[in-house]
């Protein structure tokens, strides 16, 4: 059949972006005439656009969507798990959260039920426990809490508490918020890190906290950006008005509204110049200047010259770019491997 039109819509973002590090053979999500599929590598179409949608691949599956619910297919594009679900996240450490009649659980890679669907939302799993919520907390009729739960594959209760925004482990420790009193009187929330056992490593002394990555936590101390180690010392001080994570040693910084990059040390190593920049993805970064984007390396030299007008960051080898009336994926070398006209 003829296609009338062609266009690509790829789910890329951060999380996304991450999550498909380490797939053998890795597949790109398209979209031709509004149905979902996936293309290899070489740009080859590998399983053609059928789904309503399609997520990339996790742990050798891919979610996708058909008839409005939710499903699982392999990279043959062999559906392994029936689309049944309401919602559902990605595998991560062999079992996935989905959600049912407004309940989430966790299924394994055959579709079964490992743990039950009776809880308020779900996470993924990651470090070994499952954020989830499970309760309201009220003082009078004010809801100031939900009661959280992280729990191990097994369904086992590890920790549980009245947290505020708390988050999944990463690096073996949970951002987490608890409200401040005065004389029960809730004041204000402060956020820190708990470890594995729900022992407060970190005070919570914090505004806002971001997971750890490469060892280094992104704080907000006083309406200032810095960020801790792992032992909670403050490594780079609070100065920034943001601060990203880092990623391949480079964490984003905006100074007087321009976007910049700092190491590990604290040091400017990439000077904030920048209207838009991404993170830094297979040492790469999407920096945008005088509205095109191109790609700088580590050390902020041009890699890839700024003609772009939009520009994603690069995982397993391509990044999804617009160039005038054509969309696709290029190469580090700048190459299209696969393009069509939008």
């Amino acid at each position: 059949m003829k296609l009338k039109s062609v266009f690509i819509v790829i789910i890329f973002c951060v999380q996304l972006i991450f999550s498909a590090y380490g797939e053998n053979n890795p597949l790109f999500v398209i979209s031709i005439d509004g149905k979902y599929g996936f293309i290899n590598k070489s740009g080859e179409i590998v399983i053609e656009p059928q789904f309503e949608m399609a997520n990339p691949f996790q742990e050798g599956f891919a979610r996708f969507k058909q008839n409005n619910k939710w499903g699982f297919i392999d990279k043959n594009g062999n559906v392994v798990v029936e689309p049944v679900f309401n919602k559902s996240g990605n595998f991560s450490e062999g079992l996935a959260n989905v959600m049912e009649n407004d309940t989430w659980g966790y299924i394994d890679k055959t579709g079964k039920y490992i743990i039950p669907s009776n809880f308020i939302k779900a996470y993924p799993f990651n470090n070994g426990l499952a954020l989830t919520r499970i309760q309201l907390n009220l003082v009078g009729f004010i809801p100031i809490g939900m009661r959280h739960a992280y729990i191990s594959s097994e369904n086992e209760t590890v920790i549980s508490d009245f947290f505020i925004n708390p988050e999944s482990f990463s690096q073996n420790l949970a951002g987490v918020g608890w409200m401040k009193y005065f004389l029960f009187i809730p004041l204000r929330e402060k956020y820190g890190f708990i470890d594995k056992d729900g022992n407060k490593l970190i005070d919570n002394i914090y505004n806002s906290v971001s997971p750890f990555c490469e060892g280094m936590a992104a704080v907000n101390y006083k309406k200032k950006m810095g960020f801790i180690n792992i032992k909670g010392d403050m490594v780079i001080q609070p100065q920034y008005n943001i601060a990203y994570d880092f990623h391949y040693g480079r964490a984003r910084i905006i100074v007087d509204q321009k976007m910049g990059f700092i190491d590990q040390s604290g040091d400017e190593v990439i000077k904030p110049e920048y209207l838009s920049a991404r993170d830094f993805s297979q040492n790469l970064a999407a920096v945008l200047i005088n509205d095109k984007w191109g790609f700088i390396d580590k050390n902020g030299e041009i890699v890839i010259e700024p003609k772009f007008t939009m520009a994603k960051s690069f995982s397993n080898g391509l990044a999804l770019v617009e160039l005038n009336d054509k969309v696709g994926y290029i190469n580090k070398s700048g190459e299209f491997i696969w393009e069509k006209l939008k």
